[in-house]
């Protein structure tokens, strides 16, 4: 190119200092992406997004805890991993969660691969892209066994309090 020398120096360090800015922002984004990726796998919970409709468009490793692999998972429908009898809840669940509305976490059973049901505790929050809602994102995890246990006496307990109360007959137990 023409010009004065110094024109032409100081067009060259414009250009390097931008390919050098520009290089540095690549490596500070991917340290970035690193650092979120290992926190991502490296948690005891499961990590998900889920479209509108319930689509999983993302599930972290450690769903292999419960026999899958995260790409055999995603596409599918979350429903098709809650126990048949929990659906109904847990959709009504992913139908609360919407912009400003955090609903309380939710306990249900989770299948894994050869159908056996885990009792999980969902927490879910809505998802945004350039400021509209896109879905929704969340964490789930294993109840432990002691928390189970006093999940289902609870169940058993008002049970059998609704089974006693709507009874028209009186009732004795020995």
């Amino acid at each position: 190119k023409g010009g004065s020398p110094r024109a032409q120096f100081a067009e060259l360090e414009t250009k390097i200092r931008s390919a050098v800015a520009r290089r540095q922002s690549e490596q500070s984004l991917k340290k970035s992406e690193q650092e979120y990726r290992s926190l991502i796998e490296n948690l005891e919970d499961v990590v998900f997004v889920a479209s509108d409709e319930g689509i999983i468009t993302y599930m972290s490793p450690r769903i292999s805890r419960y026999g899958y692999d995260p790409k055999e998972v995603t596409g599918k429908d979350f429903a098709h991993f809650v126990c048949a009898e929990d659906i109904p809840e847990v959709a009504k669940y992913f139908s609360r969660i919407k912009p400003g509305v955090l609903p309380a976490p939710l306990e249900f059973r989770f299948l894994d691969r050869p159908g056996s049901p885990h009792r999980v505790r969902l927490f879910c929050r809505p998802r945004t892209e350039q400021g509209k809602p896109a879905g929704l994102q969340g964490t789930f995890s294993e109840i432990p066994l002691e928390k189970k246990d006093a999940l289902d006496l609870k169940r058993q307990e008002s049970f059998h309090r609704a089974f006693f109360d709507t009874a028209d007959e009186g009732m004795a137990v020995i």
